[in-house]
């Protein structure tokens, strides 16, 4: 090889090198990272509950999902708490931040998202009155105040697994890079970037379910 082709390779790699950004470079980093492992929590109304719950938010737990056994938001207890402290963690005391559903609207029965959203929706509207009566703490300005705090870092996401159960999803933002990641390993599709609001989605399976079910015959 002759001295000025091989000054040529030499050059052209060092250029190419140098179009590298730093976000390419992240990218790489990100995915040569195990994928997150989310701590998982069923929800029950004791004190154990809160303990676990407020142990993984000091902990800084990139993921929390809290499992419950409803197929509709109409628990009852502490974890409306939980949910009206994460709402008073916006800019401004009391604020709701309207979430949107990120799927792709080929692959949405638009009736059952829309009608999850307006549950989600009414009852974040509802949590500080369901918290008064629901839950000890959330009388506790002192323990209040230091719960908000803790849940400042996440956004919240309600997601319908697939036995139609909900589940409350805990994101926190110093791993924003990896959120779009991990929720399409959750919900089997592409997501948006993460940002501090209320997001609702359905599992890809429901969706399908849902979209392929027969429509009723009308009526002779």
């Amino acid at each position: 090889m002759s001295r000025p082709f091989f000054g040529l390779v030499i050059g052209t790699v060092l250029i190419v090198a140098g179009c590298r950004t730093p976000r390419d470079e992240q990218v790489d980093r990100s995915s040569a990272l195990p994928p997150i492992q989310p701590t998982i929590l069923q929800y029950v109304d004791t004190d154990a509950f809160d303990a676990l719950f407020e142990a993984s938010l000091k902990n800084h737990d990139p993921a929390i999902i809290v499992r419950t056994a409803h197929e509709k938001p109409d628990w009852e207890g502490r974890l409306n708490a939980w949910i009206a402290a994460w709402n008073r963690g916006g800019k401004g005391e009391r604020r709701i931040i309207r979430g949107q559903i990120p799927l792709p609207v080929q692959t949405i029965d638009a009736d059952l998202v829309r009608e999850f959203r307006l549950l989600i929706f009414g009852l974040v509207d509802r949590a500080e009155d369901l918290a008064k009566g629901g839950s000890a703490w959330w009388q506790e300005e002192r323990m209040r105040s230091h719960r908000v705090a803790l849940l400042r870092r996440y956004n919240l996401r309600f997601h319908m697994g697939e036995d139609k159960r909900i589940q409350l999803i805990f994101f926190h933002g110093d791993h924003a890079r990896r959120y779009a990641e991990f929720m399409k390993g959750l919900i089997g599709a592409e997501d948006g970037e993460w940002s501090r609001e209320i997001e609702c989605s359905i599992c890809t399976k429901l969706q399908e379910e849902a979209r392929t079910r027969p429509m009723p015959k009308a009526a002779d």
